[in-house]
């Protein structure tokens, strides 16, 4: 059972992407680069990035040298979300989600969103804190 957050974690979502056949049938050109950074402590972070290009869909560790869409939160919200104690809208509407860049892209790959959801959805229900 991975930790949240975790390096193992990390490695067990880049997996769960490169599995998910819909994921990997994604053909966007230009690319979409989402990147997700929680505050794990004052001065600390962990940031993920997910590439959804011409050739399927990437996730990995660290950040992206230019990502279209930002997400970036505290620990207790991105484990919130995380189990679905609390939607990422009500998150960003209580402004503990902070949304940055081309958010019009969000609504506009919704389906392919849905996607990425689904395939991380065995790891969410496996993951402590």
């Amino acid at each position: 059972m991975p930790t949240y957050l975790s390096d193992e974690w990390l490695e067990a979502a880049a997996a769960a992407v490169a599995r998910s056949r819909p994921l990997q049938d994604v053909a966007l050109t230009p690319a979409l680069v989402l990147q997700q950074t929680v505050r794990v402590a004052d001065t600390d972070a962990v940031t993920w990035h997910v590439v959804l290009g011409p050739d399927g869909t990437r996730w990995a560790a660290g950040g992206h040298p230019s990502p279209d869409v930002t997400f970036t939160c505290d620990a207790d919200t991105a484990w919130a979300v995380q189990t679905g104690a609390e939607s990422a809208q009500r998150a960003f509407m209580a402004g503990r989600l902070r949304i940055g860049g081309d958010t019009t892209a969000l609504i506009a790959h919704q389906g392919t969103l849905a996607d990425l959801d689904d395939a991380l959805a065995k790891l969410r229900s496996s993951t402590s804190r």
